[in-house]
């Protein structure tokens, strides 16, 4: 058992942090999990990327995007498992394979908001081209009818409302509502937003987890009174 009152509140303290990379990590896992098994996200998502084949690949990356907000939730929930074992076991061997999975998580999570960040622009591009090409043809305008009523918007952009109010296609109080783009980037900056604040608080933790890594592996390793507080 590591000795001394400062080593202890260290343990302590080691522990909570990554009980709460647990937390997070089961948060950001279960938030990304709900969003990508939900149904009316899932069915909002491909009745967009059904309007048109062109365009639809910034669709798909921002799908492909939960996948993997599915798997780093669940790897930061194991390492913070992994930390609370170890500082419990008061391993080394346990704090060492820690703090590199926690380094690796680290930098992930910045290239993430990086990269979310840099795709914004790009993603919005190819969302306006896509719903532009809404109004192009009866049918489709027909066809996008549907997508007003998941999303409670009124026609697919801004210079296209009144075409749709025209012919009828937004009825009631859609006529009052926003245009669909609006909607749908609104929905996706929202989510976005509170993605990166997410990855910003998990990766205060991850930093002060590996300064307590290293202060532990130090404690566990020379248990002697020369490390004691």
């Amino acid at each position: 058992m590591v000795h001394g009152c400062g080593n202890r509140t260290l343990k302590f303290l080691f522990f909570i942090t990554n009980l709460l990379t647990c937390v997070f990590g089961a948060l950001l896992f279960g938030t990304s999990l709900w969003a990508y098994h939900d149904e009316n996200f899932l069915q909002k998502l491909e009745r967009v990327r059904e309007i048109h084949k062109e365009d639809s690949i910034e669709l798909t990356k921002h799908q492909i995007g939960l996948w993997l907000l599915i798997i780093i939730g669940a790897s930061i929930f194991l390492v913070g498992f992994l930390g609370c074992c170890g500082a419990i076991c008061e391993s080394t061997k346990l704090l060492t394979l820690f703090s590199i999975i926690v380094l690796i998580l680290a930098i992930l999570e910045v290239a993430s908001i990086v990269l979310i960040i840099a795709g914004k622009d790009q993603f919005k591009n190819a969302l306006y081209n896509l719903l532009t090409k809404a109004g192009e043809s009866e049918d489709e305008m027909q066809h996008f009818k549907s997508i007003e009523d998941l999303f409670h918007c009124c026609g697919p952009t801004n210079e296209t409302m009144v075409r749709y109010i025209e012919n009828g296609l937004c009825e009631g109080e859609l006529k009052n509502k926003p245009n669909c783009f609006t909607v749908i980037s609104d929905y996706f900056d929202s989510a976005e937003t509170d993605i990166i604040k997410i990855f910003v608080v998990l990766i205060i933790i991850d930093l002060l987890a590996l300064f307590s890594t290293s202060m532990l592996y130090k404690a566990f390793r020379y248990q002697t009174p020369y490390y004691y507080a």
